[in-house]
Order: C-alpha cells, then sequence, then structure tokens
C-alpha cells in the first residue's frame, strides 16, 4: 500500500518525564462548611435525624442482614474529599461501609447494630469540630427506600436487585430471605441472570405485590423496575428498484476485508451475501423464528454500500460478516437481549469488533448508568472487544418535536455511541445537510459524558411539503441496500453505526498489530462536523458528538507536510505524573513573533467502573493539560525532605485548552475552522473520551503573551481516582490504558509542520517512529 502523504508518528514519553504526584498540603476549609452557633445547630439536627433512624434500625437484622442508610449531602459536597470526610465520620470498624451512591448526593451506607447508629450519634455531638466539614456537607439521614413507580407498564416483567453488601454472604442472604418472603406470599418470581449478575424476576401479574411488599419494609432490595423490551423499526416498502447497471463486487476468498461481528436478526443468504456472511456461532434463536430484514439491509450496506449509493463512506469495497442473531421476529426482553449479546461475543473470540443497531424502548435517565449499558461495559471488559452501539431513533419529527434522549445502552462508555447526520437537503430546509438526521435521538448521557460520540449518514428523510405534520408527508431517501432482490431506501441510526463500525475494522486492519483502543482513538480524533451546521457548540456536542469520521485511508495518513500527527499510547498509575517540559510543537509554526497552529487532541482511556455508584460510575479520570511556559525552575526540598519529590517544575504556565482563552467574535470569523473546533465547558472529569480542537488566531489579545516565540511547550497527564476504587483495589493495580493523539496544523498550509515536529523530537532526544501500517492491503486509492 503506498500513497503520497505523511504517516503518524509514534513517541514516548522520556524517562525525565515521569513524575510523581507531592502528598497535598493540608487546605482551608471550603466557605460553606459552618462555625459557631450554625455548626451546632446542624450537628443537633443531624443528632435527632439520627435518632430518629434509630427507631427503626436495622430492619433485617434478625436474619442477618445489614440495613442501609441514605445520607444526602449538599451540592456543595460533591468532590471527592468531602465525600471522603463524610464516610470518615459514619464509619466504624465493621459498619458504615459505602455501598453504593444514589444519584448524585445520596451516600448508601450498611448498618449492622444499632450500636453504630449511636457511634455515629456521639461523634457528633462530642466531636463537632474534628467532624466541621462533614457535619456540614449532610444534608439528612434516612432508612433507605426503593424509588417506586406506581404506573405498571401491561404485560411486562420487572427485575428486583439486590445490594452489594461488602459481604457477597449478606447478597445470598438477602436473596434468601426475599425469596422466602415471596413464597410465603404467594408472589410468583423465578431467578435470572442479567449478563452475570444474578436478579429476581418477577412477573406482571405479581408485580402489584411484590411492590406492596417493598413499600411495607417487607423486603430488603435495591431496585425494582420494568424489563423494556427490544425495538426493531418495521421495514415498510419504498423506493424499489432493480438497481439495473450496478456491478457489485463478488467475494474473493484471496483478498483481506475488514471483519465485523453483527448482533442483528440474522442475515438472509443470497448472491450478494454469498461468501461475505457467514453464520457464527452462540445464537439461541430458530430459524423460522427470524425476520431478517434487518439485519440483511445492514449487510448490504457493509458490503455494497459504496456501489449502491454512489458514495464513498468506506475505504475498502466488501466486508466480510460474523452473523449472531439476537433478536427474534418478535420483541423480546432486555434480559434475554444482553444474555443473547454475551453469548453471541463468548461463541466468537476470534471477532473484536461488533455492530450493535438493536436497541431497547426506554430513554436514560441522566441520574444514573443503566443496567444494559453496565452489561455491555462488563461484556466488552472481560472478552476484550468494542461495540458500535446505535443511539435510537425517535419519530417524533412526524408531529415537528424535537428527538427525545437516546435508548438505554447508549450510555454505555465503552461503546462508540453512533448518530446519524443528514447528507443532503430537501427542498423545504427541515432536513438539512450537515444537520443532525431528524430522527437520531440525542446526549449528553449520565454525568455528561458526551454521547454519541460520533455520527455517520444513516439516511435523509425529506419532507414533501412546507408544513409536515404526518408520516405520508416524509420519505426515505437514502441509505440504499438490497432486500429481496431490490434495492431499498430507508433510514435510521440502525444504518449509520455499521459505517462506523465498518471504519473502526478498516482501521484496526490497516495497523501493523491489532489495537483497539488506538483505533477507537484514531477514529474519533479524525471526526469533524460535515458541511459547517450553524448551531451552538452545545448542540453540536448533544447531537453530533464530535462528528463525521474521515474514510480509514484518510485516517490513517496526515494529508501533507502541513499536518502533523503525534500519538502517546501507554498506562499511567496512581502516583504518577506525565510532564512533558519540551513537548516537540514545531518550533517554525511562529507568525510575526507568535506560535500560530490549529491543535486537536484527542485521549480515549480505560477507566475504572462500578455500577454501584450511580452517576459516579466512572471512577477513574486522566487530566490532561497542554499549553505554554516560561522556563523551568528547580525545586527545594519541602520541610522533612532529603531530596524533592520532583526536582524540576515549570514557571508560568498558560493551559491553551480553556475555552475562556479564546474570542467568540474572532471564532465567528474563522468560519474555515467551524468544521473542527471543540470548545467545551468543563473538562470532561471522569470521561473516557475528551477531545479538544482550537485554532490559536482566535486567542483573545490579552492572552496572546502565552503564544511569543520564546516559550517552551508542555503536556501534562496525571490520573485521578475516586474514594470507592481507591478502598477497594490496590495501589500498584491503579493503572489505566490510554491513546492519546495530538494533530497540529497550519491554517495557511504553508510551512512544513512535519520537519518542524521531527527536529524538535530529534533535539529533545524522543524515542519515536512512523505509525506501523500494513503494506499488503488493497485500498482503492481512488476513492
Amino acid at each position: 500500500m503506498t500513497k503520497d502523504k505523511q504517516r503518524k508518528i509514534r513517541f514516548e514519553q522520556r524517562d525525565g518525564d515521569n513524575l510523581r504526584t507531592n502528598p497535598a498540603p493540608p487546605g482551608k476549609d471550603p466557605q460553606w462548611v459552618l462555625s459557631g452557633i450554625e455548626l451546632n445547630k446542624k450537628a443537633n439536627d443531624l443528632y435527632n435525624s439520627l435518632s430518629e433512624v434509630e427507631e427503626v434500625f436495622p430492619r433485617f437484622t434478625d436474619n442477618g442482614i445489614p440495613d442501609v442508610l441514605a445520607v444526602r449531602f449538599i451540592s456543595d459536597a460533591k468532590a471527592k474529599s468531602h465525600q471522603k470526610k463524610i464516610i470518615n465520620l459514619l464509619n466504624s470498624e465493621k459498619n458504615g461501609k459505602q455501598i453504593a451512591l444514589e444519584g448524585d448526593d445520596t451516600l448508601l451506607v450498611e448498618y449492622r447494630t444499632k450500636e453504630d447508629i449511636q457511634l455515629v450519634k456521639r461523634k457528633i455531638r462530642s466531636e463537632i469540630e474534628e467532624y466541621r466539614v462533614s457535619i456540614s456537607a449532610i444534608d439528612s439521614f434516612q432508612p433507605y427506600k426503593v424509588e417506586l413507580n406506581d404506573l405498571i407498564e401491561q404485560d411486562i416483567s420487572y427485575k428486583l436487585d439486590f445490594f452489594e453488601y461488602s459481604s457477597y454472604d449478606d447478597k445470598v442472604r438477602a436473596k434468601n430471605f426475599v425469596e422466602r418472603k415471596f413464597i410465603e406470599a404467594g408472589v410468583k418470581f423465578s431467578e435470572r441472570l442479567y449478563n452475570k449478575t444474578p436478579y429476581i424476576e418477577i412477573p406482571s401479574e405479581s408485580v402489584q405485590d411484590a411492590l406492596q411488599m417493598v413499600r411495607n419494609d417487607v423486603i430488603p432490595v435495591k431496585n425494582i423496575e420494568a424489563l423494556s423490551q427490544t425495538d426493531l423499526p418495521p421495514f415498510r416498502d419504498v423506493l424499489k428498484d432493480k438497481g439495473d447497471g450496478i456491478l457489485l463486487k463478488k467475494y474473493d476468498p484471496t483478498e483481506l476485508y475488514p471483519v465485523i461481528g453483527l448482533l442483528d436478526s440474522g442475515v438472509e443468504i443470497n448472491e450478494y451475501t454469498k461468501g461475505w456472511v457467514t453464520r457464527g456461532n452462540g445464537s439461541n434463536i430458530p430459524e423460522d423464528e427470524l425476520d431478517t430484514s434487518h439485519g440483511t439491509f445492514i449487510a448490504g450496506l457493509l458490503i455494497h454500500g459504496n456501489k449502491i449509493n454512489g458514495f464513498t463512506d468506506s475505504s475498502i469495497e466488501g466486508c466480510k460478516i460474523v452473523d449472531v442473531p439476537i433478536v427474534p421476529r418478535k420483541s423480546i426482553g432486555e434480559n434475554d437481549l444482553i444474555n443473547n449479546i454475551r453469548n453471541a461475543i463468548e461463541k466468537n473470540p476470534q471477532i473484536k469488533i461488533w455492530n450493535l443497531s438493536v436497541s431497547i424502548r426506554k430513554t436514560v435517565k441522566q441520574s444514573k448508568f443503566s443496567s444494559f449499558a453496565v452489561a455491555l461495559d462488563e461484556i466488552q471488559d472481560e472478552f476484550n472487544v468494542q461495540i458500535c452501539k446505535s443511539i435510537g431513533n425517535d419519530d417524533s419529527y412526524y408531529a415537528g418535536l424535537e428527538p427525545d434522549f437516546m435508548y438505554e445502552g447508549a450510555e454505555s462508555i465503552r461503546s462508540i455511541t453512533v448518530g446519524s447526520v443528514s447528507r443532503e437537503s430537501d427542498a423545504y430546509q427541515i432536513c438539512k445537510k450537515g444537520y443532525p438526521s431528524l430522527y437520531s435521538r440525542v446526549g449528553r448521557g449520565p454525568a455528561e459524558i458526551i454521547k454519541p460520540e460520533v455520527v455517520h449518514f444513516g439516511g435523509d428523510v425529506f419532507a414533501l411539503n412546507s408544513a409536515p405534520t404526518c408520516v405520508a408527508d416524509y420519505e426515505h431517501v437514502s441509505e440504499h441496500s438490497i432486500l429481496n432482490g431490490m434495492f431499498e431506501a430507508k433510514a435510521g441510526t440502525s444504518f449509520s453505526t455499521p459505517k462506523v463500525t465498518k471504519t473502526l475494522a478498516e482501521i484496526d486492519m490497516n495497523l501493523g498489530q491489532s489495537d483497539l483502543l488506538l483505533s477507537k482513538t484514531l477514529l474519533i480524533h479524525s471526526a469533524s462536523y460535515y458541511n459547517k451546521p450553524d448551531l451552538d457548540n452545545e448542540t453540536k456536542i448533544r447531537k453530533l458528538g464530535f462528528g463525521l469520521p474521515q474514510k480509514s485511508i484518510d485516517i490513517m495518513f496526515d494529508e501533507a507536510e502541513y499536518s502533523t500527527t503525534l500519538i502517546m499510547r501507554g498506562t499511567i498509575r496512581k502516583g504518577q505524573i506525565i510532564d512533558i517540559m519540551d513537548f516537540p510543537y514545531p518550533e517554525n509554526l511562529v507568525e510575526e513573533g507568535k506560535y500560530k497552529g490549529q491543535i486537536k487532541i484527542t485521549l480515549c482511556y480505560k477507566n475504572f467502573l462500578d455500577k454501584e455508584m450511580g452517576s459516579e460510575y466512572s471512577q477513574s479520570n486522566i487530566l490532561v493539560r497542554f499549553g505554554t511556559f516560561d522556563k523551568i525552575d528547580e525545586v527545594a526540598p519541602r520541610k522533612n525532605q532529603r531530596v524533592p519529590t520532583n526536582p524540576f517544575k515549570r514557571d508560568g504556565s498558560q493551559n491553551v485548552l480553556l475555552p475562556s482563552r479564546y474570542s467568540i467574535n474572532a471564532m465567528k470569523g474563522n468560519n474555515s475552522y467551524a468544521t473542527d473546533r471543540k470548545l467545551i465547558e468543563g473538562d470532561f472529569k471522569y470521561h473516557g473520551t475528551k477531545q479538544y480542537a482550537i485554532d490559536l488566531k482566535d486567542t483573545v489579545p490579552s492572552k496572546q503573551t502565552a503564544l511569543l516565540e520564546n516559550k517552551k511547550w508542555f503536556l501534562y497527564m496525571t490520573p485521578e481516582f475516586r474514594n470507592p476504587v481507591l478502598e477497594e483495589i490496590p495501589a500498584d493495580k491503579l493503572l489505566m490504558e490510554y491513546c492519546l493523539i495530538i494533530t497540529i496544523e497550519d491554517p495557511e498550509k504553508d510551512i512544513n509542520v512535519h520537519d518542524g515536529v521531527i527536529r524538535s523530537l530529534d533535539k529533545n532526544h524522543f524515542n519515536y517512529d512512523a505509525l506501523d501500517i500494513r503494506q499488503d492491503i488493497d485500498i482503492d486509492l481512488s476513492l
């Protein structure tokens, strides 16, 4: 494979770039911490509140089961350091352990005896000053009660979950106790697995009786919720065409193709799919219960999409598909769906990239991650695979309404979630080129994570008049695939997702050695906003994520010498700092005495996850800063230190990734960068994917001194961990895989940035080489 373009550069931090975190000096109390009369009054109120709890606590200890206290804290106390102080107040030698977080403001803590509640009361009464931060932070104490929805869905089973107590035996005791109570009360139930997690399933006819037992505090459960059903859009006939004159590629067993696992409704083997599609292991659905329309349509897009649609959405013609049907003709419950997904991936270990365009009919809650999303994360971690998941469709546009939040499962942190963008505009500008597709559901996800990460062309839905109000006022004009020997046009995120999946598979195949995290980061890094939609930053993020990825051939190479991409792939552990104090920014990328350049940074990492921690499901973060500084200073030892922890530090550092550094007016005038620019408020705290894209010429005048050519450049990264993961995992195991990609480009396309970066790498003694790319792949470079 040859191409007259620049290969991306892999480089490593040097030994001297690896520093250690200093112990944090004792800080001052936050402003919200109470004192004097107010502190004493708050302590007295909390003491009385705990006395009320003590009267009913513990409710289940006669059966050896701990009780659970819900400790709500104020919004100012959400930082992990404040939560740790609250736990210190609540904790004793054997009790007061945090076992969960409800939403983002309520700790769930287990207790076995009244004595342990009394111990907390004594601390509040007699050690007020020592625990002043905790007392000020706590809003209330309540015995934990399940939040119940009185609206019972018809003919739907319900899932009853238990607490993950600090002792597994307690969970077993709780399950056995609940089952005995159900048997005594005549409540029907069955024991099931959701992925690998045991739960009790209650049929719809017994749900009311079970709910009443929960309301009356008769049984210890954490949650009870409806099991949603699968949502496969019906296939109505539209725009049928024989496709005369289009010559489709035949399968050639001697060629190398990207390989994808298809988790869908099954694929019909016919003249268009024969050879390309093989049935994988692990499906438990009989052939006579399948409706293969949906899966066959996706397979046609993956194999023949470029030729049929006349667009080059992928770089390689053809695609090997391992087809594992996970849904029958009729809807199934989400529990059966997730177990089918697990079985398919487990039984086909050779497949590492999977397409999932099946959804369940339930929208995400902003306060927590769904069981379905958590299970998808667990499966991907266990089997080291990457799932690309559709965000889901919403037909509210028929009534002129905005689409709702994504379906549950699309907020999966490990998955790449895919929305849809319009390829063309209709005559009435209701469907607009480069804008979110009318049907594509939106983010963000829980904890403000960015979902979808990317979008692709899922098919355009054109209005047939200027005031459409129903289905008949729209037509599907793309994407085309093959069903029953005919070309048909359909639209949905089900069809944007496989395009992203195929691009990812092509990237991973193109690499000298498969690396899913690198492939994912390369794909997301390439994304930009197609056709410059006139939307504010937050709307673009909510609806389009980071944008539309490039084709794989363009992702693997930099466009020309005026643009260069650096890749750093590795692990970072607790207590480590990566501080590259002479980052290889090209010294020749200067104009009128100031640095210039368009800079794009993407960071993907495998964060620690804890499904019991509600909105704090993500338990670890990598902080990244990038910018300039004046000089390097030596560091004197601290008191009681013979030598400093880190011998050098930066002086005059300025992080150029902060949105506050950039002028709104300058950005409006710089419309040529509208496709890439990412200025997002906040620091993506605890997100597994981060992306920044800036143009230095948009810097406000007062901050341009940071760009003077005598400045040095730095890259800073350090991990952060929340309290639960710090308590549960040994320090030497607290490390995260990451991939960081930085592209530096001359906006005027005049300066040889590539050579400038190479000179800086050599000057500062970095180890580096070109990204390893296979040489035996047949890519049609004319695409």
